[in-house]
């Protein structure tokens, strides 16, 4: 490919014409006199256009007016303080109102045993003039029991009946029945 080539003396020209504007621009203005205004700019480059002869202090004075224009821009200018200025805010949020939630005390609860079902099983019993004594088996143990024994630590027997044999499971005071049946 190839690329498109301007010949030296065009170049040389653009090259002056870049650093003319450059030095133009960044010169400081010499004249402090704010009476050229945008018109007069205007006027001017359709002057400079139309090739219509100028006048050398009016061309001098507007680029001095350029020159100040461009300094006006290079200055860096403070921000206007805009912590005094109220600003009302054009919607509000609702301010949430929360509650402090509601704690009841409670006791601690005592972890109780469930109670598992009777392991005995029933064998017999002994009617006597004063009590009743019954026969029971458990893990083929035989065993006799009256009302107020405990049995294996944890079962108490309360009652006795002609139908039922009533315990009471001592680690959660839980009332338990064995059913009598005669055979």
């Amino acid at each position: 490919m190839s690329q498109p080539m301007i010949s030296k003396p065009l170049f040389a020209l653009l090259l002056l014409s870049a650093v003319l504007s450059v030095i133009a621009l960044l010169t400081p203005p010499q004249d402090g006199s704010d009476s050229h205004s945008d018109d007069d700019l205007l006027a001017d480059f359709s002057a400079k256009k139309t090739k219509q002869p100028t006048d050398v202090a009016l061309t001098t004075a507007s680029t001095v007016d350029w020159q100040r224009h461009l300094s006006e821009f290079k200055t860096i200018k403070p921000k206007p303080d805009i912590s005094a200025i109220a600003v009302k805010p054009i919607f509000t949020p609702p301010i949430p109102v929360f509650s402090q939630p509601v704690i009841t005390p409670t006791t601690p609860t005592e972890t109780r045993a469930v109670a598992p079902n009777v392991p005995f099983s029933y064998l017999g019993r002994l009617i006597g003039a004063d009590k009743t004594t019954v026969f029971l088996s458990v893990n083929d143990e035989n065993m006799a029991v009256n009302i107020g024994d405990v049995l294996d630590k944890v079962w108490k027997v309360e009652s006795i009946s002609e139908t039922a044999v009533n315990f009471r499971y001592l680690p959660s005071n839980s009332p338990q029945q064995l059913v009598i049946s005669e055979p």
